[in-house]
């Protein structure tokens, strides 16, 4: 049998890292019903429990080719997933690195340790020489997130938005070197 320790890639006194399943549909679910995640983030609004299934279900995939690898944030004083981190565009550098909080895990530093986790996972691991951020402008929680977890601001992209969508935004970009 797998210990606590063991079922996670990487861990700290706060948080421990490790791979979605379908056992967290609900949870994940219930987090992205928060209007700070659809604000701040690219996650869809209303998100239903088919939308966590089919994100979910796709992370096999993604970890299989090296595209991307997605983490739950679990709260280890209460066993509690309480938040998403991941890396993306691995294949297609500059590898950028997302997260979100859940609304009943925020102010207790866990993405700040959590982006500390996966950026030395993906450097040691993934061998990457540089990861990059972005934050919408005006999401200072984020912001003070990226620069807790050593990253450094690089610019502002007026123009800034996903791939085949109209929605476009202003963010901050933040990068951390190999050093």
């Amino acid at each position: 049998m797998m210990s606590y320790d063991e079922a996670f890639l990487a861990s700290d006194e706060l948080v421990g890292l490790r791979y979605f399943t379908l056992d967290d549909v609900e949870a994940v679910t219930a987090a992205c019903q928060d209007s700070d995640i659809s604000r701040w983030t690219t996650i869809p609004s209303p998100y239903t429990a088919a939308h966590a299934t089919g994100f979910i279900n796709l992370q096999e995939g993604w970890r299989g080719d090296g595209s991307a690898f997605h983490f739950a944030i679990v709260d280890r004083s209460s066993g509690r997933l309480s938040g998403s981190i991941g890396l993306g565009s691995i294949k297609l550098p500059p590898t950028q690195v997302g997260y979100w909080v859940a609304p009943w895990a925020r102010r207790r530093r866990l993405a700040t340790h959590a982006l500390r986790l996966v950026t030395t996972w993906a450097f040691e691991d993934l061998h990457l020489d540089t990861i990059s951020l972005v934050t919408k402008i005006g999401n200072e929680p984020s912001e003070r997130v990226a620069r807790n977890a050593g990253y450094v601001f690089s610019d502002e992209v007026r123009d800034y938005g996903p791939e085949n969508s109209s929605d476009r935004f202003a963010v901050r970009r933040w990068v951390q070197a190999n050093a």
